[in-house]
């Protein structure tokens, strides 16, 4: 009863993991980064597309409609990829492996403006990006704070009164994205004055 010479002894084996990619849907204009659970070890992940297939179904390879950099995966088309995650064994776990496949869907536009500050009483060019499919592009201003009127050409903004103004960018769907309407504040400066 108790005796201190008494030991027990325990086998410690690697334990197989249990691994599952948890990010199933990627959107066509944005990174997805590539979520693994069950990598108990913490060993090293190499993510890898296998195949793919277009919207339409038509198997193609999977570099055709996605590329992975890291656990970043970046959409080229529509479509489905099969992603496989590749876990390096550890002294605590074996290696291994599993697949998913990642749906490819339309997205919003990535819709923004370059410059979100402006100047009282100087022109501001309005540089939109992320209209990547190139539609028609709808432009509306809502005064907040601050305020402005459109010059003639329809792309410039005069500031006339300091504050914020809010600018609605907006595309109708197409190829790749879905309709897409956003609403992005810009700082309307007060001018600098100069004492001479």
């Amino acid at each position: 009863t108790g005796d201190a010479s008494e030991e027990t002894q325990y086998d410690i084996v690697q334990a197989d993991p249990e691994l599952e990619i948890t990010t199933k849907t990627a959107y066509y204009g944005r990174d997805l980064k590539l979520i693994l659970k069950g990598n108990v070890g913490g060993g090293a992940v190499t993510y890898t597309i296998l195949r793919g297939w277009l919207a339409d179904g038509t198997e193609v390879t999977g570099d055709e409609l996605a590329s992975i950099n890291g656990e970043i995966l970046t959409p080229k088309e529509l479509g489905r990829v099969e992603v496989q995650a590749y876990v390096e064994a550890t002294v605590n776990s074996y290696a291994g492996a599993t697949t998913e496949v990642i749906d490819i869907l339309k997205g919003e536009a990535p819709l923004d403006i370059e410059t979100k500050e402006a100047e009282y009483g100087t022109e501001y060019e309005l540089n939109v990006l992320g209209n990547l499919d190139g539609v028609q592009l709808t432009v509306d201003y809502e005064a907040g704070t601050g305020a402005g009127e459109w010059l003639e050409d329809g792309k410039k903004f005069m500031p006339t009164k300091a504050g914020t103004v809010y600018f609605i960018l907006s595309v109708p769907e197409s190829d790749h994205f879905e309709t897409t309407e956003v609403r992005i504040a810009v700082v309307v400066n007060p001018r600098p004055v100069t004492l001479v």
